[in-house]
């Protein structure tokens, strides 16, 4: 049996990240049976066999791309532990390192 539109529908919302039963309702099945249709589905040959070759095509194309580099921190600033001790006050102290750009969040 060919691949037909609700199959491929189905299969296409599943490549893009869709659980099985929400990729039923996408393709237009029915929300009460559409956790049965979805699991179904996917095992259905046609549908399977238009995964794995959607799935190939994908990988291709990602081996052919370099690695993008890891996004580079931004530098910060020395932070200066001297110019916050000068508090009594806790909440003070607290609102001050918060609002502090030069320090570290841990």
């Amino acid at each position: 049996m060919a691949l037909t539109g609700k199959k491929r529908a189905f299969a296409d919302a599943v490549l893009a990240g869709l659980s099985n039963k929400d990729a039923a309702i996408a393709a237009g099945y029915s929300a009460a049976t559409a956790s049965a249709a979805g699991s179904r589905l996917v095992k259905d040959a046609d549908v399977a066999g238009y995964l794995a070759e959607r799935k190939k095509e994908v990988r291709k194309r990602a081996a052919g791309k370099p690695a993008a580099p890891p996004p580079k921190e931004p530098a910060r600033a020395a932070f200066d532990l001297a110019s916050l001790v000068h508090f009594s006050d806790p909440k003070a102290f607290l609102k001050a390192a918060m609002n502090e750009r030069a320090a570290e969040i841990k």
